[in-house]
């Protein structure tokens, strides 16, 4: 299956390769290995963030890869401390205890370069993990209705497929149609599917029972960063009261927030996918050098957390795991209370407080309710606490 642009797991695989041939290939000298890994971790990602700025699973994968090495550097400390004590005041004993924290410090880089081969093993099977809860959201005789396409979705509705009997509506995403290729390969297994126009979305959504679409990014605040007429699809969703679901995986959930300075949330595709410069050549220059005819063509639609019912995500993780995951470094998680808004039974990406050593920070986690396996939205934390 080809879809037109480079989907985002392959992007964060390639990205962990990297990584991790820059660990393989750093020279361990001197007695503080784990900061001169973190430095060198931090120093690619930073290049390779900046060569593709719109694609934030990169510094999700920069971060995961530094967390793995803070977490290796810290287990063989806490090792290399319990030798010192047991064998305090001997010198034998001491001796051994310096031979050991030498190979301790040898063993850092290849437990890192362990940690990031499960990191990518992870990454192969996320998308499998999120199409496994498909039959829990898709019922039979419902239509769901998407925007474009993708590898995750198309494996998403497949999974579905073997448990389900349901339709699909496709809207073509004009100009690269990838709507066209997912409705391609959804008939060819056998899906029952319909192509509309992306002009079509309102007035189909009133005979859709969903609106599915795959997420490229989602911000710490909880909006989306989706495919270009996904917004558009979200406003229908809301005017009809359709739930509007997103597909994401986990290293697709950023700890930023979608307006910080540094975040680019967009890119600009090409004015030939939309217009032939043979046609419109003549709009395209003038007298003084402007051109007459700007031509328009963002890759990505930003979605505001509002209009996202439901977040389905691989994996299940408690409130007080899931935030170093995607935010390592940023605090330490004591305590995370969930509130009382019931949204679906399945896992949900929600924004709430927690409560850190250094005051309230907003991060994105995991809240299930154990005793009704429901998931809960955070709401306001202080009140909670009080």
């Amino acid at each position: 299956m080809v879809y037109c642009r480079l989907d985002s797991l392959l992007c964060a695989k390639r990205t962990a390769e990297c990584l991790r041939q820059v660990i393989s290939s750093r020279l361990m000298s001197g007695s503080d290995q784990g900061s001169d890994l973190l430095e060198a971790v931090k120093t690619a990602g930073t290049k390779l963030v900046a060569a593709n700025p719109t694609e934030l699973v990169i510094g999700n994968v920069m971060r995961r890869v530094m967390k793995i090495i803070r977490e290796e550097e810290a287990t063989l400390r806490a090792s290399a401390v319990a030798g010192e004590e047991s064998g305090r005041g001997e010198e034998d004993d001491r001796a051994a205890s310096e031979g050991g924290r030498q190979l301790q410090r040898s063993q850092l880089k290849e437990n890192a370069i362990d940690g990031v081969n499960e990191l990518m093993h992870e990454l192969n099977e996320s998308y499998s993990e999120i199409a496994q809860r498909a039959a829990e959201h898709i019922h039979h005789n419902e239509v769901i209705l998407t925007v474009g396409g993708s590898e995750m979705l198309f494996k998403f509705l497949l999974e579905a497929k073997k448990q389900r009997s349901f339709q699909v509506t496709v809207a073509e995403a004009d100009p690269r149609y990838g709507g066209l290729t997912l409705a391609k390969e959804l008939s060819h297994a056998g899906v029952q599917t319909t192509v509309i126009t992306d002009a079509a979305v309102f007035p189909m959504m009133a005979r859709s029972n969903m609106v599915l679409i795959g997420a490229h990014a989602v911000m710490a605040n909880g909006g989306v960063i989706a495919p270009a007429g996904s917004h558009v699809a979200a406003l229908a969703a809301k005017r009809h009261a359709v739930p509007f679901v997103v597909l994401a995986a986990i290293h697709q959930l950023c700890p930023v927030y979608s307006d910080a300075p540094d975040i680019v949330r967009n890119e600009g595709r090409l004015a030939s996918e939309m217009l032939n410069y043979g046609e419109f050549s003549d709009c395209m220059e003038s007298e003084d050098g402007e051109p007459l005819l700007q031509v328009l063509n963002p890759a990505f639609d930003y979605i505001p957390p509002e209009l996202v019912s439901l977040l389905v995500t691989d994996g299940t993780f408690s409130s007080v795991n899931f935030g170093p995951v995607i935010g390592p470094g940023c605090c330490q998680v004591i305590d995370v209370i969930p509130v009382a808004v019931v949204l679906r039974n399945d896992v949900i990406a929600v924004q709430q407080e927690t409560c850190a050593t250094e005051g309230a920070y907003s991060h994105w986690a995991v809240v299930i309710a154990e005793s009704q396996n429901q998931v809960l939205l955070g709401a306001d934390f202080a009140a909670l606490r009080s």
